[in-house]
């Protein structure tokens, strides 16, 4: 209903729609990547840790793969959780930056 405070909040509301959506993206793609991954592993008879860890050192197309789902669990870790403090800021009515007085 206040138009004014929507428009000093929008800016903060579409990075935090921002990080959810890419955080969707990502996590679909690590789905996928991690179902290739394994069929990698499996192929190339890598069971454990540190076999995998191998695999990736010398096969591009698991650690690319490996990769997708690290990108996937660093975002949700270390990103995403910035949505709950955004969340707080877009839901705070606070107007202190629309009420800035100018002298003429």
């Amino acid at each position: 209903r206040d138009v004014e405070l929507s428009l000093l909040k929008a800016t903060t509301y579409l990075e935090m729609f921002g990080h959810v959506v890419i955080a969707f993206y990502l996590l679909e793609a690590a789905l996928v990547a991690n179902k290739k991954l394994a069929q990698i592993c499996e192929k190339e008879g890598a069971q454990d840790a540190q076999a995998r860890a191998e695999l990736n050192k010398t096969n591009n197309e698991a650690a690319f793969y490996h990769g997708r789902v690290g990108s996937a669990r660093f975002f949700v870790t270390n990103i995403l959780p910035q949505v709950e403090a955004l969340s707080v800021s877009v839901l705070d009515a606070d107007k202190a930056a629309l009420e800035v007085v100018y002298p003429e």
